[in-house]
């Protein structure tokens, strides 16, 4: 059983025990993306091969949450070959806590390879392996996003971040 509500500028969906995020829905870092692209077709965002970007999804988790399980859904817009680094960050904020503070950069987590056997613009779905702990009942803040500049990151073209699903691991 899910819920799905829409609050004039965002669509979310809330299914038991996970939490999706759309691309169009995340907001830009205040010092990360400054000429991200949306893509039209695909309603996701463009991640830039040269640079890092940093995207925030805040969220109340619910008080039977203790850890998440994150999963990816991106594409690849382009028929080149490479591998994409994206990267997440979880932060709690407690009571008090600045709004304005300095955003942290998502760290490496996971690696993409397009080695050519998937189609241009085919759905790629990639779950971490690791549970990411997050306060229950807390606002937490995750943040995703592409390391361009990491130099594992040989995609030499943008790459396509759909969206994010956060399930509920413990």
């Amino acid at each position: 059983m899910g819920m799905e509500q829409d609050d004039g500028t965002h669509t979310f969906a809330l299914a038991l025990g996970e939490l999706y995020f759309m691309a169009t829905d995340l907001i830009a870092a205040a010092a990360g993306p400054t000429g991200e692209i949306v893509d039209a077709i695909h309603q996701g965002l463009l991640l830039d091969a040269a640079a890092t970007e940093s995207y925030s999804a805040p969220f109340i988790a619910p008080r039977h949450w203790n850890s998440v399980n994150i999963t990816w859904y991106t594409y690849n817009p382009t028929s080149g070959d490479g591998v994409v680094k994206l990267g997440y960050y979880m932060e709690d904020l407690a009571n008090g806590s600045s709004l304005v503070a300095e955003t942290p950069t998502p760290v490496v987590s996971t690696s993409i390879t397009c080695d050519g056997s998937e189609d241009e613009d085919d759905l790629v779905i990639t779950q971490e392996t690791t549970d990411v702990p997050v306060t229950p009942g807390g606002y937490n803040v995750l943040r995703v996003g592409r390391l361009g500049g990491d130099a594992g990151d040989t995609l030499a073209a943008d790459y396509g971040l759909l969206g994010v699903k956060l399930t509920r691991a413990s």
